[in-house]
């Protein structure tokens, strides 16, 4: 009996400003991506390309909001972040508040993984990995650990520690958010994955290997040394 698989789409988004795009354009730059403008499309006649391409438009504009008003740790779950310096989560999650949010690409590939098919976004200047002719592509080092991926967890919290670090030594302070987007981005580029074999995101790995993990502490320590002088 054979096992039927499904490809996933892959969708190439424009560069964003830390990987953060407004949640009321992604509709509209996810149906260009998969549909752009061609010469055979702008030749047809009866324009039924763009017809087609705005049907599929408004499917992402329902189906976006839908995953965005899910509790958090909900299957399809699509996390929303104010358009401020706090990228505090929404708590408004409709109209022009929500449209005016912004979306992590990592959380595009959370929400992705939900989809059927499955949508993979990347970006034009950091594509998915693609094997050339006559080479191999990149093993990802997959935790395979009996106790719940505490290999990879383990690795996130050691890199959380560094980050720390690294930035109250410039008098900074990264949000929980931040230093997990951070390990995110260097555990893809390392191929280190979860024990299912799936790229780690930043929200997942806030989620399950940095609570109690902040730079809150060393910023109100160092709030009172400056008071102090």
């Amino acid at each position: 009996m054979s096992t039927r698989t499904t490809e996933p789409v892959h969708v190439v988004l424009p560069n964003a400003d830390g990987g953060y795009y407004r949640f009321g354009e992604l509709p509209r730059l996810i149906t260009e991506a998969l549909m752009p403008d061609t010469e055979g499309a702008d030749a047809d006649p009866q324009g039924s390309y763009y017809v087609i391409r705005a049907l599929e438009e408004m499917n992402y504009e329902k189906d976006l909001p839908q995953a965005a008003a899910l509790p958090p740790g909900e299957p399809g779950y699509l996390h929303v972040v104010e358009n401020s310096a706090s990228k505090r989560p929404l708590k408004w999650r409709t109209g022009a508040v929500l449209d005016a949010g912004l979306v992590h690409l990592d959380w595009l590939n959370e929400w992705g993984e939900s989809r059927k098919p499955p949508h993979v976004f990347s970006t034009a200047s950091a594509p998915e990995p693609q094997a050339e002719p006559g080479s191999a592509r990149p093993t990802p080092v997959k935790d395979v650990s009996a106790d719940d991926g505490e290999k990879w967890k383990q690795k996130a919290r050691q890199r959380a520690d560094e980050i720390i670090k690294r930035q109250r030594a410039k008098d900074l302070h990264p949000s929980q958010e931040a230093i997990a987007d951070e390990i995110a981005r260097e555990f893809r580029q390392a191929c280190i994955v979860g024990a299912a074999g799936k790229p780690l995101t930043g929200a997942y790995i806030k989620r399950h290997a940095l609570k109690g993990i902040s730079s809150a502490q060393n910023r109100q320590l160092s709030t009172s040394v400056r008071r102090g002088k």
